[in-house]
C-alpha cells in the first residue's frame, strides 16, 4: 500500500544515497588552481584595416565567470538534491496525512510535485551546466539558455499537475519535450566533437546517451501520469520521478567526475587532491572506467527496480481497507 512511510522511506534512501555523493564529489573537487574554466562572452569590434578598403572585425572576450569547476558544480548540485530530499522527509513527517493521498487517482500529490518541481528548476539546470562545462563549452549564452531553458521546462511539469483539467495541457508537453531535444541536442553535439588524447570520445557519447534517455523518461512519466488510466493504476509517478531523479543525477554526476579526473591524469596533469587509488596510470584509468560502467548499469537498474516495486505497492492497495470494511460490518 502507498501511503506517507512509503515515501518517507523512499525519500531516506534519497537522502542518504545524495548526502554521500555529496561528500564524495566535494572530496574528489580539486583544488582551485587546477580550475581554468571560465564562461564568456564575445565581444566584436568593427574597423577599417589601416590602409585598405576592407572592414575587419576584432574579437575580445568577456568573462562573466572564472575558475569554473565542473566537479564543484556536481557536488554542489548533489548537495542541493539532498537537502530537497531532507526537505521532503520533514514535510511528510510534520505536515502530510496518509488522506492526503486518497481521493487522487493516481495523479500527483500537491506537496510531493511542488517540491519536486522547485527542486528540478535548480538541480537539472545546473547538472547540464556540469555537463556541457565538462566538455569544454565556454560560451555564457549557451549556460544561460540551458538554465533557462530548464526553470521553463520544470514550470511546465509543474503547472501539468497544478492544474490537470486545463483545456490546452497538452501543450505543456509539446513544448517540454521541445525545449528539452534541443538541450539533447547541444550536449549531444558536444559529445560527437569532443576528442582527446585518451580516445575517450565514447564516454562522452555514452554520457550524452544516457542523459537525453533519462531526462526524456521525466517526460515520459509525466506524460503518462495525465494521459494513461492504466499507467497510474498500476504505478506511482511521484515515486518513479524519485527512482528516476537517483538514477540520472547518480549516474550523470559519477560518470563525468570519473571522465575528467581520468582525462586529466591521461594527460599528465593529475587533479589534486589525489584519490586514494589514483597511484598510477593504469590504476587511475581502470578504476574510473569501471566506476562509471558500475553507475551506468545501476543507474537502468534503479528505473527498473522502481517501476517493479511501484507496481508491488500498487497491487497491494486494496488488501487493508478490505480487512477494515469486513471489520466494520461484523
Amino acid at each position: 500500500m502507498i501511503d506517507k512511510r512509503s515515501f518517507i522511506l523512499l525519500h531516506s534512501v534519497a537522502f542518504v544515497l545524495h548526502a554521500t555523493s555529496s561528500v564524495f564529489a566535494w572530496l574528489c573537487n580539486p583544488y582551485p588552481v587546477h580550475a581554468r574554466l571560465s564562461f564568456k562572452v564575445d565581444a566584436l569590434t568593427y574597423q577599417k584595416a589601416t590602409n585598405v578598403s576592407t572592414v575587419g572585425a576584432s574579437r575580445d572576450e568577456i568573462i562573466y565567470a572564472s575558475k569554473v569547476s565542473p566537479i564543484g558544480l556536481v557536488a554542489t548540485n548533489e548537495t542541493i538534491t539532498a537537502l530537497s530530499h531532507l526537505i521532503a522527509i520533514y514535510v511528510l513527517v510534520r505536515v502530510v496525512k496518509n488522506n492526503d493521498y486518497e481521493g487522487k487517482d493516481g495523479y500527483s500529490i500537491n506537496y510531493e510535485y511542488m517540491r519536486r518541481w522547485a527542486e528540478y528548476a535548480v538541480t537539472a539546470g545546473l547538472l547540464e551546466v556540469a555537463i556541457i562545462a565538462g566538455q569544454g563549452t565556454r560560451e555564457w549564452f549557451l549556460i544561460v539558455y540551458m538554465i533557462v531553458g530548464n526553470v521553463v521546462i520544470q514550470g511546465m511539469g509543474y503547472l501539468m499537475d497544478a492544474a490537470p483539467e486545463f483545456e490546452y495541457k497538452p501543450w505543456f508537453s509539446v513544448f517540454g519535450f521541445l525545449l528539452l531535444s534541443v538541450q539533447i541536442w547541444l550536449i549531444a553535439t558536444n559529445a560527437a566533437n569532443t576528442t582527446n588524447a585518451s580516445e575517450n570520445q565514447e564516454v562522452w557519447v555514452r554520457l550524452a546517451v544516457l542523459y537525453g534517455l533519462l531526462y526524456s523518461w521525466f517526460g515520459v512519466n509525466q506524460t503518462c501520469v495525465h494521459y494513461s488510466e492504466w499507467y497510474r493504476k498500476t504505478f506511482n509517478g511521484d515515486m518513479i520521478f524519485v527512482f528516476l531523479s537517483i538514477s540520472a543525477k547518480l549516474y550523470l554526476s559519477w560518470s563525468l567526475i570519473a571522465e575528467i579526473r581520468q582525462r586529466f591524469y591521461e594527460l599528465g596533469e593529475p587533479l589534486t587532491p589525489k584519490i586514494w587509488f589514483e597511484t598510477s596510470l593504469d590504476a587511475t584509468v581502470d578504476t574510473w572506467m569501471t566506476i562509471k560502467d558500475f553507475m551506468m548499469w545501476v543507474s537502468l537498474a534503479l528505473v527498473v527496480l522502481g517501476y517493479v516495486i511501484t507496481a508491488w505497492l500498487k497491487g497491494t492497495k486494496d488488501n487493508q481497507p478490505a480487512r477494515g470494511r469486513y471489520k466494520r460490518f461484523h
